[in-house]
């Protein structure tokens, strides 16, 4: 039997990230997503440049309706 502490190694899983670059659909500027997903079907981002959120729907973006 084995105690946890300083004699074992703790590995730390990440799951991969894929940059999406998208162009805003409200600013017009590029901007980019980080997703797990390599297809992005339907999210809600936020623009790094005027911090609105769009919509992201077939990996391509679009205005996000209130």
């Amino acid at each position: 039997m084995s105690e946890v502490g300083e004699h074992e190694a703790f590995h730390t899983v990440v799951p991969p990230f894929n940059a999406h670059v998208f162009r805003c659909p409200l600013c017009r500027d590029y901007t980019t997503v980080l997703s797990p997903l390599s297809f992005i079907s339907l999210e809600v981002a936020v623009c790094e440049n005027c911090g609105r959120e769009f919509l992201i729907e077939n990996d391509a973006a679009h205005v996000l309706a209130h």
